[in-house]
């Protein structure tokens, strides 16, 4: 009987084992939130990406699902490029969320969801300095899931925001 039991013990760990060290796992982000408005009073946005940081294995699949009644992006941006303030926010949303959008033909027929600025796969933040060059990034549509390879070398630390709502913003940490 304790032969059997460390057999199955042995089983199910090997089991274990395998399904969690694939060489390419795949883990999900979550668009959530919603928005609220009363004209000339409140404007309430909660949308977010849960989890907001992420550890993923390079060349290991990221899928984010949005969740809600709105189109996001998934936009690389280097961290000095996160609005950390209201008025940081909007002068995004006039400069370098403007330019990502634009490259995205946002909200047109022409839309282009998936913007690969270096080698395939999310790797590549969009550049602020002049000459402005746009980075990685992803356009989610309403009720949309859309999946990426991460091909940043392992140690980098890759940071993301929505062009169209720059306050949402996550960090995906590659090992």
């Amino acid at each position: 009987m304790r032969k059997l039991v460390v057999l199955t013990l042995t089983i199910a760990l090997i089991a274990l084992m395998g399904g969690s060290a694939s060489a390419n796992p795949s883990r999900t982000v979550n668009i959530v939130g919603q928005e609220h408005l009363i004209p000339n009073a409140v404007l309430n946005a909660t949308f977010h990406y849960a989890p907001g940081t992420i550890s993923i294995d390079q060349n290991g699949t990221l899928t984010f699902v949005n969740h809600t009644d709105a189109p996001h992006t998934v936009s690389l941006v280097n961290e000095r490029d996160l609005p950390t303030s209201v008025p940081l926010v909007f002068r995004c949303a006039a400069g370098l969320c403007r330019t990502i959008l634009n490259a995205h033909h946002a909200f047109t027929p022409a839309q282009v969801s998936v913007i690969e600025a270096g080698a395939p796969g999310l790797d590549t933040p969009t550049n602020s300095t002049p000459p402005v060059t746009v980075g990685d990034s992803l356009f989610v549509a309403p009720g949309q899931t859309v999946s990426a390879k991460v091909s940043a070398p392992s140690g980098t630390q890759l940071y993301y925001l929505c062009a169209i709502h720059p306050w949402m913003q996550g960090e995906i940490d590659v090992r």
